[in-house]
């Protein structure tokens, strides 16, 4: 832990906010007085009971809902089942087996929906689009005379982005098709289109609305006849008019609804907190070159989804744990080593996919302490990158130098190479004049033994000549003297 830090700031609202002040102190004032179980028949438990009423009077009013028809839960995640798997009974009596939902739901809704796929159910998924919303007219055109029921969330819990859940309530409304919608992240910030009369069911959790964890409702709109019937997913009791069995945890449900009317009250006001906060935050982003996934135009102004370059999101949360409090998306699912499934579903691509944080933030977060630890993130952020920028220069350089030395060791190898052909060449022109030369030598031998052989011969013809001659001269004596002999005789 830095020194100058006692507690990192806290910035995964998204996760679960912090309890309002009031709220805790209704939560203990109830703890003490209401003493009762709100199922029994005495003092005690009807001072109970009326607390529960005033409490569903209160998150009701949100979103124009009677009080019969908020049914507490423990949250939003069971409030999500028993909505969904709660309408497969009435899905099979009636032969309406398809269900349209969005690709980026909650696993509290898309878990659900495997389970109804592997009872026989047939469920369609509709993408994103790149932006992070689903379209409207794609969720409509899905729709069928079979379909059981459209389910789609009011803001997603990564991203931010507002889904356009009252267009879908309409179409859903002219096609008398059930529509539910999961507003964890969006009950108490965006009241209006959770409004929309199209819409049947809603799931929502205390501890998003500055409540008390542990505690959530479905509220189901059961003022015309197009209502299906619910069937219970847990059984002993028939608490919650048989639809949730479970004792009511009386002072949980006290702050809930204090919780929810101080959402309503004050909604302006900690909307335009949350926008002062979540300019210093989108300016700190932009100064590292996050990018930022989800249009701004459609999305909370308490939450960021972001990817900084150069930074996996496991080591980033490791580095900035002393100074900040993030995630890397759900915290129901961040135990998992997968990627986000709602990014994934944008097209966000790698790197960008596994690096992407999420920051969120409330009207509770002190605005100066949050300032000083986004610097000190900043800094271990660029420092980070410095130290990155140096080892890719050294081994750029590194790799310029074996590329130097290599160019030099090909030169060297291509003289050695030259100097053997010169070498090669020199030789055979050697080995050639050699030949050449022994060839003349040869040829001048060959020459010089024929005039031998012509000499010898001139010689024995000149020998021959001569010895004819003698004896022709000899012959010629012989003949003279024999003439000579005869004369004298004569």
């Amino acid at each position: 832990m830095s020194p100058q830090f006692n507690l990192p700031v806290y910035l995964d609202c998204n996760a679960s906010n912090p309890i309002e002040p009031r709220v805790l102190q209704a939560i203990l004032e109830a703890y003490g007085a209401l003493q009762g179980n709100a199922g029994s028949p005495h003092l005690h438990g009807q001072n109970a009971k009326s607390a529960v009423h005033h409490a569903r009077d209160q998150i009701g009013r949100v979103v124009n809902a009677k009080r019969h028809e908020v049914y507490f839960t423990s949250g939003a995640t069971e409030s999500n089942n028993l909505a969904i798997l709660g309408l497969a009974e009435h899905g099979r009596k009636t032969g309406k087996m398809h269900i349209v939902s969005s690709a980026i739901e909650h696993k509290a809704v898309l878990e659900p929906l495997q389970r109804l796929q592997s009872m026989g159910f047939e469920v369609s998924l509709i993408e994103p689009q790149r932006d992070g919303c689903v379209s409207s007219q794609k969720m409509i055109d899905s729709m069928r005379t079979d379909t059981l029921l459209v389910s789609l969330m009011h803001v997603n819990n990564e991203t931010g982005m507002i889904q356009p859940i009252d267009q879908v309530a309409q179409g859903a409304l002219d096609r008398d098709v059930w529509m539910h919608v999961d507003a964890a992240q969006g009950f108490g910030r965006d009241i209006q289109r959770l409004q929309h009369p199209g819409i049947g069911s809603i799931s929502i959790s205390g501890h998003k609305i500055f409540g008390p964890q542990g505690i959530g409702a479905l509220m189901v709109r059961r003022n015309r006849e197009r209502c299906p019937a619910l069937s219970p997913i847990l059984f002993g009791g028939g608490q919650e008019l048989g639809l949730r069995s479970g004792t009511l945890a009386v002072p949980l449900i006290v702050g809930f609804g204090m919780a929810a009317e101080i959402a309503l009250s004050e909604n302006s006001q900690r909307e335009q907190s949350c926008k002062q906060i979540g300019a210093v935050v989108q300016a700190w982003a932009q100064s590292l070159g996050a990018t930022i996934h989800g249009q701004s135009e459609n999305r909370l102004d308490h939450v960021l989804n972001l990817s900084i370059p150069g930074w996996d999101a496991d080591d980033l949360l490791e580095s900035v744990k002393d100074y900040v409090s993030i995630s890397d998306g759900a915290a129901c699912t961040s135990v998992c080593a997968t990627a986000s499934h709602v990014l994934a579903a944008m097209g966000i691509p790698e790197p960008q996919l596994s690096s992407a944080v999420r920051l969120s933030w409330c009207h509770l977060t002190d605005l100066q302490a949050l300032t000083a630890a986004l610097a000190a993130v900043s800094k271990i952020i660029r420092d980070r990158t410095d130290r990155t920028d140096r080892t890719d220069r050294t081994d750029r350089t590194d790799r310029t130098d074996r590329t130097d030395r290599t160019d030099r060791t090909d030169r060297t190898d291509q003289t050695d190479r030259t100097d053997r052909t010169d070498r090669t060449d020199r030789t055979d022109r050697t080995d050639r004049t050699d030949q050449t030369d022994r060839t003349d030598r040869t040829d001048r031998t060959d020459r010089t033994d024929r005039t031998d052989r012509t000499d010898r011969t001139d010689r024995t013809d000149r020998t021959d000549r001569t010895d004819q001659t003698d004896q022709t001269d000899r012959t010629d004596r012989t003949d003279r003297t024999d003439r000579t002999d005869r004369t004298d005789r004569t």
